[in-house]
């Protein structure tokens, strides 16, 4: 896939690219003045303007190659290209002819080159989208909300007008966050998709209002969008502005002798869920290829829901036959049924090809907003534990010091989520170990003071 990437200068997208490049390209939304951003809607457009240009083969010996490799237009056959251009019949034979007829540069016979790149559909250039660039920090959301607003809100709405105004028709992954859960009873841990949003910062509730508005392009327009909410994410690279990152570059400091051994934390006495950044990348590269969005999984579970639904129809009416009951070793002997009602219940054990595994997948999706999932570890880690660690794995001995300026108010104590959907639906499991994430920042930060 040709996947556009946002935000592809940041944290995770470092990690987003290295795990789409294997497989696919991944292109970040970016110019010769580097990163785009959102709030420039007629730079988005220019971006994907030149990048349309900059991907239509120039002859026709390329366009007959692209259109063999389904690259472009594939409703017509490549062996419909003479070395004049693409005959007429065969676009009038495709759902493309609309777009090809009102061009002035038809002619009777021929459809020209230079026709073919002035008319050519947009959509051949993406066939899909991560959307990650947002103001992130939940600090600077409370100092600057309009702004964090702007670019998480109106920037997402730029990006999915543009993308249409260019005949995008692909997949969409847009990256929420765990934060819009808001504050969560214990009781309700670990949180699930379906646990109501109450978003307690500027941050989340541009997050909430992004999901809204993805949800509404997902059902009025012809674009799949798949919705990711991440917990907190760790790794190297990431910046000092985060907790983990933060401690791992203040510890690197003290163990090369560059600061005094005085640890400056927030809150260590609470929990949060923890994951690796290259589990969250991979996370997001599976739900690009096999994460369903609300029409497609509204659709899955009305399927399955309907095999259950005759699978407990049948059952019951084999419990009512006592005909049946008595006589065991023949349908024919029990003539309270029908040759329908026997020919179904010969069938009853394929119907129970709905397994315990299916119907725990309808009961996750029915419960939960089909077109979300969480990406997280469903551990629980406290921050002072994190803290220990790297004082495990350094050998430092650091006084903690807690800095009144880095408490929240009526911050919540336990957090973790359930990844439960996103396991069943693609396959994923994190698997870095969070010692190893955490060696790996500590390396990371002592390797970048060191120079």
């Amino acid at each position: 896939m040709n996947i556009l990437l946002t935000g592809g200068s940041g944290f995770v997208g470092y990690y987003v690219k290295q795990a789409l490049s294997q497989f696919h390209t991944c292109v970040p939304l970016a110019d010769e003045r580097g990163t785009i951003d959102l709030r420039d809607v007629n730079r988005i457009k220019s971006f994907l303007s030149s990048n349309i240009q900059s991907n239509i083969p120039n002859d026709v010996y390329n366009v007959k190659s692209a259109i063999a490799s389904k690259n472009i237009l594939p409703d017509i056959n490549s062996d419909d290209i003479t070395s004049n251009g693409i005959i007429i019949t065969s676009l009038f034979n495709t759902s493309l002819h609309t777009t090809y007829t009102s061009d002035n540069n038809l002619s009777e016979n021929k459809f020209n080159i230079t026709s073919l790149r002035n008319t050519l559909p947009h959509a051949a250039i993406f066939d899909a989208v991560i959307h990650l660039a947002a103001q992130s920090f939940v600090p600077e959301s409370f100092k600057n909300p309009l702004e964090t607003f702007d670019v998480n809100f109106t920037g997402t709405y730029n990006l999915f007008s543009a993308l249409k105004e260019y005949g995008f028709h692909g997949k969409i992954l847009y990256i929420s966050s765990g934060d819009i859960y808001g504050l969560v009873s214990e009781d309700k841990l670990p949180i699930t998709e379906d646990y109501p949003l109450k978003p307690r910062n500027p941050y989340a509730v541009s997050k909430v209002a992004a999901e809204a508005l993805c949800y509404q392009w997902s059902i009025a327009e012809d674009i799949e969008i798949l919705i990711a909410r991440p917990f907190n994410h760790i790794g190297p690279n990431q910046s000092e502005r985060f907790a983990v990152s933060s401690f791992a570059k203040q510890i690197a400091e003290i163990e090369l002798g560059l600061r005094k051994p005085v640890l400056n934390t927030g809150n260590i006495d609470i929990t949060r869920d923890f994951l690796d950044v290259r589990d969250v990348a991979d996370a997001y590269k599976l739900l690009l290829e096999k994460g369903m969005n609300c029409k497609e999984q509204e659709s899955e579970i009305n399927i399955k829901t309907e095999s259950n639904q005759k699978a407990s129809t049948i059952t019951n009416t084999i419990k009512d036959t006592n005909t049946l009951e008595k006589n065991t070793n023949t349908i024919k002997d029990a003539n309270a049924l029908t040759k329908k009602d026997a020919k179904e219940i010969n069938t009853l054990t394929k119907i129970k090809t709905l397994t315990k595994k299916d119907a725990k997948e309808i009961k996750t999706v029915e419960n939960s907003r089909s077109y979300v999932y969480n990406v997280c570890s469903e551990t629980e880690t406290s921050i002072r534990s994190i803290i220990n660690i790297m004082f495990e794995i350094t050998g430092v001995d650091a006084k903690i010091e807690i800095d009144k300026n880095k408490l929240r108010p009526n911050e919540q104590k336990r957090v973790y989520g359930s990844n439960e959907k996103i396991k069943n639906i693609t396959g994923w499991e994190p698997k870095i170990p969070l010692k190893q994430s955490i060696a790996d920042i500590l390396n990371y930060w002592k390797e970048k003071l060191k120079n």
